[in-house]
């Protein structure tokens, strides 16, 4: 009984040892294979207009925009889309979308006099944020100062070189 046992652990040792060993070179040739695989360049140029169109028409302040709508949109799919935004921007999709989106508020805020009276949650619709408190943590992540205290300065800046003209 002892050598039964002996040779039942022996054999089921060799087969998970198969196991493990022809398994796993497979997944990783896969996942190797899978990641390098390269986007025609036909769709790439595509996908390069549509996105200039896209950021040209301010198509990003949707507040409801979402990856799959807009791979539709371009008539490719979500994973040629977001590789593509990654290549050309070094951004995930969700992080280019924001930055577009805090960069437009950023611009209006140093541009605009009645944008910069306008509350914290009117600002955040108005450059495609959902919350206040999201459009507001982005900010800070993307020039590292909240909106409200960039709006401030703006303003004393503003209020300064009014106040030299004269």
């Amino acid at each position: 009984m002892e050598k039964n046992n002996e040779a039942l652990v022996s054999r089921v040792a060799e087969e998970v040892n198969k196991i493990q060993h022809s398994s796993q070179p497979n997944s990783v040739a896969k996942t190797k294979q899978t990641a390098s695989r390269k986007i025609p360049d036909k769709i790439v140029n595509q996908i390069k207009k549509c996105l200039q169109k896209f950021e040209k028409k301010k198509e990003f302040l949707n507040p409801d925009l979402k990856l799959t709508k807009l791979a539709e949109q371009f008539e490719t799919n979500t994973k040629y889309l977001a590789k593509v935004i990654f290549e050309e921007t070094g951004k995930p999709y969700k992080n280019y979308i924001k930055g577009l989106k805090v960069e437009v508020a950023k611009s209006r805020i140093d541009a605009e006099y009645k944008f910069r009276r306008y509350k914290m949650d009117v600002i955040a619709k108005e450059s495609g944020f959902k919350t206040a408190e999201s459009f507001s943590k982005c900010f800070l992540q993307t020039y590292g100062v909240y909106p409200s205290k960039y709006i401030k300065k703006v303003e004393t800046e503003f209020l300064k070189l009014r106040d030299r003209a004269y």
